[in-house]
């Protein structure tokens, strides 16, 4: 094959999903599906995976804008149950410096010293305490968040996003928001061009772990 049409094929191949290319190299498949079912998502212990979660936080600048950071680094199980959803548990760690945001060398200020001060407070976590059904597929779980070396109760609104069998199992997924006040814990000083109020967006997919 002349090298034009090597190039052309690779690019054609990289833009087919997973599942196609499974195909096209004759293995085998795994059908997948989300719904909107939590019981599509049997009881266990599930793990989340790094490469789909996303956990943004907003603070307002000056009165005019939000900026938005993100927050690379997370690891996090939930025990799940759909039939008795308040004795499911999640917990979540987040590693402080990885912190990434649009603005040059803006991130090694805010995980410095005076902001969350990642050399001594090296992870941000949450333990779910309770978690209270508030439709078909809409819930509060209420946890202790650890921030700055703080640990205070935090409440998101999680809601979810699909539960069924997915590309490597099991798989259940969920979005969540809270507000989370920096003067609760301690992270960072209060000043008009810098919000106390951090929007916290988040979004993750658990995938069960081989029992």
């Amino acid at each position: 094959m002349r090298p034009l049409a090597c190039l052309a094929a690779a690019f054609a191949l990289a833009a087919v999903p997973a599942m196609a290319q499974q195909q096209l190299a004759g293995r085998p498949t795994t059908p997948f599906k989300a719904t909107m079912d939590p019981m599509a998502a049997p009881a266990g212990v599930y793990g989340l995976t790094g490469y789909h979660v996303s956990v943004i936080v907003k603070v307002l600048h000056a009165g005019f804008s939000y900026s938005a950071f993100r927050m690379n680094t997370v690891a996090g199980s939930l025990t799940w149950d759909p039939a008795r959803l308040e004795t499911s548990k999640v917990t979540a760690t987040i590693a402080a410096n990885s912190l990434s945001t649009n603005v040059p060398n803006f991130a090694e200020t805010l995980t410095g010293p005076v902001w969350l001060d990642a050399a001594r407070f090296p992870t941000i976590a949450f333990t779910s305490t309770s978690i209270r059904r508030t439709g078909p597929t809409t819930g509060l779980i209420t946890g202790d968040l650890t921030l700055h070396g703080v640990t205070k109760p935090v409440t998101l609104d999680a809601a979810l996003t699909g539960a069924g069998q997915g590309p490597n199992g099991p798989t259940v997924g969920f979005t969540a928001t809270a507000v989370v006040r920096r003067s609760d814990f301690g992270a960072g000083p209060v000043i008009d061009v810098v919000g106390d109020e951090m929007k916290v967006e988040i979004d993750l997919e658990f995938i069960k772990r081989p029992t």
